[in-house]
């Protein structure tokens, strides 16, 4: 949904409270729709916390506050096995919010440093308009462009999530190398994960071939985590209240490591943040929420669930 059809749909269904919610990034035009929101007669609920991806609703906060809807900034639908994510008593508006990039003046200058023909073309939310005309020039230059399939967690075809490449995998097989459309890293390198990934970034003005390890040495490193502590004794499991991010696996993980003769705790959190774990004497920890946050912690060991594997290689 595009953000004028949301406004209007808001001012349609009459709704005289409605919270927005976004990315770091969109904060300010949060502002602006907030004032376009009360010029409509609609009171704005803003949410300051920043949102990180189609999976962190905010709809029970808004709906606490008496909102009536939500609309959700800079990320499309979030799926769960067959079902759309969404709010369970307020309407969720997703706008994935466009960005109004060109694309092609960058690929006229950089595009000599790809080697490879073919290529898998992937991107955001924001961009996925951007792709056709991204295509378009590949195959018009001596490339040949193939678009991304679907991913378990979208259904745009393309669209990759920090959680989910598997709009690359479904093309990995026919491609050589992926481009991805966008900036920043933490989308590419999922991607790169499975594949020589090149980033054509308008905001940079660039096209640099993202260096990252592969999925094989990403689950290693976790594996040595594992190892570091594998005589450590007590273990904290982390679970999330977001019901966009189900603790499905806590049970198994829990079960897993009582099985090898650890003490285990479970602690459960909405934000997710490495210093509200500092003080119960525990030095690693194993993550049940957003599979991406195991690289955000500092000063403790977090390992995702599938890295206690290892455990059963090591029994005595």
């Amino acid at each position: 949904m595009e953000l004028e059809e949301a406004l209007d749909k808001v001012e349609r269904e009459g709704y005289e409270s409605v919270g927005l919610q976004g990315p770091a990034g969109l904060k300010g035009e949060m502002l602006e729709i907030a004032e376009e929101l009360e010029d409509r007669g609609v009171e704005p609920l803003l949410l300051a916390e920043a949102t990180f991806g189609g999976c962190d609703l905010a709809d029970h906060k808004v709906e606490e506050l008496g909102g009536e809807a939500l609309v959700h900034l800079g990320h499309s639908p979030f799926y769960l096995g067959s079902g759309e994510v969404s709010g369970d008593n307020i309407d969720v508006l997703h706008v994935p919010y466009r960005l109004d990039r060109d694309f092609v003046p960058v690929l006229e200058e950089e595009a000599d440093r790809i080697e490879e023909e073919k290529l898998g073309v992937l991107t955001t939310a924001q961009h996925t308009e951007n792709v056709d005309e991204v295509m378009e020039w590949l195959n018009e230059n001596g490339f040949d462009a193939v678009r991304g399939g679907k991913g378990s967690r979208v259904r745009n075809e393309g669209q990759v999530l920090g959680c989910d490449a598997g709009a690359a995998l479904s093309i990995k097989d026919e491609v050589d190398a992926f481009l991805y459309v966008g900036s920043g890293k933490f989308h590419p390198e999922q991607i790169a994960r499975h594949g020589k990934t090149y980033v054509l970034d308008p905001v940079q003005n660039n096209l640099e071939e993202l260096e990252a390890l592969s999925q094989d040495e990403y689950l290693q490193q976790q594996y040595a985590r594992v190892l570091k502590h594998k005589d450590t004794e007590n273990w904290g499991v982390i679970a999330t209240i977001k019901e966009q991010q189900p603790g499905t696996v806590v049970d198994y993980v829990k079960d897993k490591l009582e099985e090898h003769g650890k003490n285990v705790h479970v602690f459960v959190g909405d934000r997710i943040m490495e210093s509200d774990f500092k003080g119960f004497d525990i030095d690693i920890f194993v993550n049940t929420a957003c599979p991406r946050m195991v690289d955000d912690f500092e000063d403790f060991t977090l390992v995702n669930p599938e890295a206690l594997n290892v455990l059963d290689e090591v029994r005595d």
